[in-house]
């Protein structure tokens, strides 16, 4: 872990480095493009009233610090993407491990489609959805999506993201009559979900509130399921959490702030954020694996239509590592 840490600090000051040097070659070139061009004016036509050369030395000039320009930003933008790169797969290596997640990879330029945050039924009139670094894995025999994503409303469009985390979708097994929505609250108040027209409150505490649409919902949340979602904390970094369950599909769309979302640059990389991350996935896969577990325990085999399998589906040989 501390190799990885160390790996992505080397990345980001090497990065900082290249790109404090290519500012002061840009400064430079600046400089002398000024000293060129007063030069020019001064003794080209001040002296020897030369204006159609002076021009032509000004015009070559700024042609040659256009083209300038241009070369030394496309290398800018190819090192910082190589950097933004290189940091997302590192992170994700730390955060999804061989050992515990099959094939997991990252794409930069790849998008989760707005439908997969709007059928979540989490926050209503969502008008727009951006996201980045899109990762895919398996845990088990389930397929597991997750990206960097904000997702805008008709209210709050011109105020900023009414979400802002990383977003996380999962094949399930269930077939429920309805859907359950469980919500860890922040440590400030926060606005939370607010599309719960088809939904009402079931279970609440100071910590969590659990919405469903369906009397079966005891099937699903059960003790040991709630013992782990309130076993997952929010603090500075993980603002708050929201799971909807569904048919098929589990939505988690996990609250993160700034000192997670932004790539570090001028300051050093500061490791507690994405630990903190590292940590929460790893409770996310706990309430994957439990379901087996109880499932195991209770000598039930699981079948595609069985309550149980709320969350996502994983093999029996995931349960190895918990």
């Amino acid at each position: 872990m501390e190799e990885i840490y160390q790996k992505i600090e080397e990345k980001r000051a090497a990065f900082m480095a290249y790109y404090k040097k290519q500012k002061l070659y840009n400064n430079i070139a600046m400089i002398a493009v000024v000293a060129v061009v007063i030069s020019a004016y001064v003794f080209v036509q001040g002296m020897l009233n030369l204006q159609y050369l002076t021009l032509g030395i000004v015009a070559a000039t700024l042609v040659i610090l256009l083209v300038y320009s241009r070369i030394m930003r496309k290398r800018v933008d190819k090192a910082t993407k190589t950097y933004i790169n290189e940091y997302y797969d590192l992170q994700t290596s730390l955060v999804f491990p061989s050992d515990k997640f099959a094939n997991a990879k990252i794409e930069m330029t790849a998008r989760l489609e707005e439908k997969e945050f709007t059928d979540a039924g989490i926050i209503k009139e969502i008008i727009k959805t951006s996201s980045r670094g899109l990762i895919t894995t398996s845990y088990g025999d389930a397929k597991i999506s997750l990206a960097d994503l904000a997702a805008y409303d008709t209210v709050d469009r011109k105020k900023g993201p009414v979400f802002l985390g990383k977003y996380l979708t999962c094949d399930n097994h269930l077939s429920l009559d309805g859907r359950i929505l469980i919500y860890i609250k922040p440590k400030i108040a926060g606005k939370g979900p607010n599309d719960l027209s088809d939904v009402k409150e079931v279970l609440a505490t100071e910590t969590r509130v659990i919405y469903a649409s369906t009397s079966d919902y005891s099937n699903v949340i059960t003790k040991r399921v709630l013992d782990v979602i309130d076993s997952i904390n929010v603090n500075e970094t993980l603002t708050d959490v929201t799971i909807s369950i569904k048919s098929g599909k589990t939505y988690i769309a996990l609250s993160y702030n700034d000192s997670l979302m932004v790539i570090p640059l001028q300051s050093p990389f500061n490791s507690s954020p994405t630990d903190k991350y590292r940590l929460d996935i790893e409770k996310i896969a706990e309430l994957i694996t439990l379901i087996v577990i109880i499932i195991t325990s209770l000598g039930i085999r699981l079948v595609k239509k069985s309550y149980l399998s709320a969350f996502c589906y994983p093999s029996k040989e995931a349960v190895l590592w918990i």
